[in-house]
């Protein structure tokens, strides 16, 4: 329900389900901006795991809660060395970046396989996502990892 709440606060709904939408956030207070929603952290869990070859692992992964909603947020953290995750993360929705938007149309990954799901795989690593962002960016979710899938 998070990313539904920031795709109604920006008036996104329409356009998301259409062309997507770009989302932003940040671990500092962007201040008397309206646009961005705070999440704080309810929940924060590490999960533990076996790994091929016997090596152990860990998930860190929080639970968000926006303002005096209930719609909440799971983030995992791909920083295997991370102890803690952010007490609070700040975001907002926004329209696809013009470019971005002709890029992926240029590709034409919203026209092949009509009628069918497309994935988050099928936009990453396109190329020309830098040419409209200039801020720090994670990219979500990331390349699976090795030996998986």
């Amino acid at each position: 329900m998070g990313l539904i709440s920031l795709l109604k606060k920006a008036n996104l709904t329409e356009e998301a389900l259409e062309v997507g939408f770009h989302v932003e956030m940040t671990i500092q207070n962007p201040g008397q901006d309206d646009s961005w929603s705070k999440f704080v952290a309810v929940a924060e869990a590490t999960r533990w795991g076996r790994m091929r070859g016997g090596f152990r692992s860990d998930t860190l992964r929080a639970t968000y809660v926006e303002g005096d909603t209930t719609n909440t947020l799971e983030f995992v953290s791909l920083d295997p060395w991370a102890e803690k995750m952010p007490p609070c993360i700040w975001m907002r929705a926004k329209e696809l970046p013009d470019e971005i938007l002709a890029g992926v149309i240029a590709e034409e990954i919203l026209s092949h396989n009509i009628g069918s799901q497309t994935t988050l795989d099928e936009f990453m690593d396109l190329g020309f996502e830098s040419t409209s962002c200039s801020a720090r960016e994670l990219p979500l979710p990331g390349p699976p990892p090795k030996g998986c899938c």
